[in-house]
């Protein structure tokens, strides 16, 4: 069998295996809500279960670099223990010697957080300027916190025993196994909306990052809950979450904070990158440059939760009822690759 059938039969075990595993690795109980806070009425939180997906753990791809600096009269060049139809470039295109393949299998441990979050909302604060007086701003906020259930998934592999005497090792037995250990993240919260220029009529993108705002999460803090401790998206960074069990709960609470935002916004979509380690990468179409660096033109893209809001109201009135979840046709939340 050539290296490339058993690359494609490999992905298709780990699909099969992760298929009937995800259930039962997400199948854990809420522990009980932590005394001493202020407790919140049924629905007013909204969690996103975490997704586990078996592409996210493996990913085809060409040695692209070695393809580039392949010297021509290299590129039959043989390694030892290899079979004879494997040469240089054989091997650097994932095939079998007699034509290229898909590439060669990249294998990744991934992992994954769970998303809880409250209703957007706004409050108004004094925040410092560049030369050191206060400006009274609006910010819009949103309190969530993550949880870790377990549940990792790790790709481990071995030879085929079948193989134990062969040159040509083609085969090899992979599984997923779920396990549990601590997590950091890196959080990012990206509002993105777009709205119509009224003189031109043509649409603008808007965007905004989450600030680090001391002044404006204290304020929070004191509006929401004064015993709870909010971190900012530097703070969350540092924070080790730790696996929550069915007797404790070890989530960790943070707040994200945009100023600045365009009140003419109907619709509007936050973007939380960080929950998961998982992450997929394109080569240049044209291939890799001989004087290139290592990975210039290669593209990476993360896997982020794309959540869809809406406000009716106007710019001229704001309050904290205009934020709905959802957008009315469009789907609550998805996962996205961007």
């Amino acid at each position: 069998m050539s290296r490339h059938i058993g690359l494609l039969l490999l992905a298709a075990s780990i699909v099969g295996i992760v298929g009937s595993s995800v259930a039962t690795a997400q199948e854990k109980k809420a522990p009980p809500a932590p005394t001493g806070f202020r407790k919140l009425a049924a629905g007013v939180e909204v969690t996103i279960a975490p997704k586990l997906e078996a592409d996210d753990t493996f990913s085809l791809h060409k040695f692209s670099e070695l393809l580039a600096y392949l010297p021509a009269g290299d590129a039959d060049t043989q390694f030892n223990y290899e079979p004879k139809t494997a040469s240089l470039k054989s091997i650097a295109t994932g095939g079998d010697g007699t034509k290229p393949g898909a590439g060669y299998l990249y294998h990744s441990d991934v992992w994954y957080l769970e998303f809880t979050f409250r209703p957007l909302r706004t409050i108004a604060v004094d925040v410092p300027k560049s030369d050191g007086r206060l400006e009274r701003k609006v910010v819009w906020y949103m309190i969530y916190r993550v949880r870790n259930l377990g549940g990792h998934m790790r790709v481990t592999t071995k030879e085929d025993p079948k193989d134990a005497d062969k040159a040509d090792k083609t085969h090899e037995e992979s599984k997923i196994e779920f396990v549990d250990h601590p997590v950091f993240w890196f959080p990012k919260f990206t509002l993105e909306s777009k709205v119509k220029d009224k003189k031109t009529g043509e649409e603008i993108f808007l965007r905004y990052d989450d600030k680090v705002m001391p002044l404006a999460i204290d304020a929070i803090r004191k509006r929401e809950d004064p015993k709870r401790k909010l971190l900012n998206c530097v703070e969350m960074s540092k924070a080790q979450v730790k696996v929550s069990t069915d007797s404790e709960d070890n989530s960790v609470y943070g707040v994200a904070c945009w100023e600045d935002v365009d009140l003419r916004i109907d619709f509007f979509s936050v973007f939380v990158h960080g929950l998961t380690n998982a992450y997929r990468w394109t080569d240049p179409p044209e291939g890799v440059k001989k004087d290139a660096k290592i990975g210039e033109g290669r593209k990476f893209v993360y896997k982020d939760l794309q959540l869809n809001f809406w406000r009716p109201g106007d710019e001229f009135h704001p309050n904290d009822q205009d934020f709905y979840y959802g957008i009315p046709g469009e789907v609550d939340f998805k996962w996205i690759y961007r």
